[in-house]
């Protein structure tokens, strides 16, 4: 039952018999007197909020000096503690689960980052892009990146490139219009010709059926048949003219010979 209350799909009977009927518009967690996220609220009144934070980098716990590492998850404790310009800057406390020691990680929207505020120490990682085989984007979105560290001719061929492959694009789109419009530009008369089409076929290979059924209903077969080619029949003379002009051996004549005699 617990789970189903978890999820508010459980509704006692007092909540219809007395709490509706004696005119009461709220939904269950108001019939409770319960907030919506249970425990995790518990101390919103004070700003906080209960969430589940992953370890954003690998720190070491000031309390008993071990090595907590990224991607450890943590039950911890959310408020806002102050603002960079509009951006809320939030922080999360936490309790290590190694000892009783409370480790607070802020967020840092001037650096778009996280801070270790207090009880731990950040383990320092230097690495280079060029050691990690990888694209340096620390730049990215700043002055330096957007204009110091671009190269002008580059820009400007990368944008040549760009227009040219636009405007490719656009005669491209126009085409397409252009066949479209004349195809399709009746849609009754485009719907007219496609049905024609199709008992057409269909007529066709229907006929086609009905003489292979007959063929074989002659030669005694039920195997389906192959589509006649010509070259199929261009073949079958070549064999029947070389039965037909062969010569005839001089045993096969003297057994007629014998036969006639008798």
């Amino acid at each position: 039952m617990a789970d189903r209350k978890a999820t508010n799909k459980y509704y006692p009977p007092e909540y219809f018999d007395e709490y509706l009927e004696k005119g009461g518009k709220g939904g269950i967690n108001t019939f409770r007197g319960e907030h919506p996220l249970r425990e995790r609220a518990k101390k919103l009144k004070d700003g906080i909020l209960r969430v589940r934070f992953e370890m954003p980098f690998n720190i070491w716990c000031n309390g008993c000096e071990n090595h907590i590492g990224k991607g450890v998850r943590y039950n911890a404790d959310k408020s806002k503690v102050g603002n960079y310009h509009s951006t809320p800057i939030y922080s999360f406390r936490m309790k290590c689960h190694l000892c009783d020691n409370y480790i607070e990680i802020r967020t840092d929207p001037q650096a778009r980052d996280y801070v270790v505020y207090s009880g731990g120490k950040r383990k320092v990682e230097e690495w280079t892009a060029a050691d990690a085989e990888t694209i340096d984007l620390s730049n990215v979105g700043t002055a330096e990146g957007d204009r110091g560290g671009v190269d002008p001719f580059a820009s400007l061929e990368k944008e040549v490139a760009q227009l040219k492959k636009a405007e490719e694009g656009k005669k491209r789109l126009n085409s397409l219009k252009r066949d479209r419009d004349s195809r399709f530009r009746d849609d009754y008369a485009s719907s007219q010709r496609l049905r024609s089409i199709f008992r057409t076929e269909k007529k066709a290979i229907a006929e086609k059926k009905k003489e292979d059924d007959k063929l074989k209903k002659k030669l005694g077969v039920s195997i389906p048949l192959a589509t006649p080619k010509a070259s199929d029949a261009e073949k079958a003379k070549s064999v029947i003219a070389s039965r037909i002009n062969q010569p005839v051996s001089s045993n096969h004549c003297g057994e007629l010979a014998v036969r006639e005699g008798s």
